[in-house]
């Protein structure tokens, strides 16, 4: 037996299916879509992130090179290049060149701190002059000399005929 249906049952049917081909659609299509649209949208935030970060080292690149540029061209001067690793004895040398003109002094080394390719060997000195110009040129000297050294934590104190300078240096090596 069949049952003929009713206008008003044919065209509540009708209104079901299109319903039913609405959802299928949105859950079907139309949300993946705009799921796969944000995901395009974040991942391009992303990159844009990243590219702006790649100008930046492309920039910091192209500025160390135009400085070993001026460098190789001599336009910065004497630029003193690190000696090989254990260069002790020579700065012992350098300093004891140096240190010649001074009345008394005392160098102890510390600590060596190792990274990846440089060794700092740091240094305690301490020495004292006749005047303060000679302990300024004695500093002027390690500054100036040919190995690459940091000098940091100058204390100068004046006595009466004298002058006490102690000094904390870093000397760089390669490794």
């Amino acid at each position: 037996m069949k049952k003929q249906l009713t206008v008003r049952e044919k065209v509540l049917m009708c209104i079901l299916v299109v319903l039913l081909v609405i959802c299928g659609y949105y859950y079907a299509f139309y949300t993946p879509v705009l799921q796969k649209i944000a995901d395009y949208k974040n991942e391009m935030i992303f990159l844009e992130e990243q590219n702006v970060l790649l100008d930046a080292q492309v920039e910091k690149m192209n500025q160390m090179k135009s400085e070993l540029d001026a460098i190789a061209a001599g336009e910065m001067g004497n630029v003193k290049e690190l000696p090989a690793f254990d260069n002790s004895q020579n700065v012992m040398s350098s300093l004891s060149f140096i240190l010649k003109n001074a009345q008394q002094y005392s160098v102890s080394f510390a600590s060596v701190e190792e990274e990846e390719s440089t060794v700092r060997r740091h240094i305690n000195l301490s020495y004292d002059c006749g005047s303060y110009e000679a302990s300024k040129s004695i500093l002027q000297q390690i500054y100036d000399s040919e190995y690459r050294s940091l000098i940091k934590d100058v204390h100068i104190s004046m006595g009466e005929d004298s002058c006490h300078v102690t000094v904390e240096l870093t000397y760089f090596e390669y490794k």
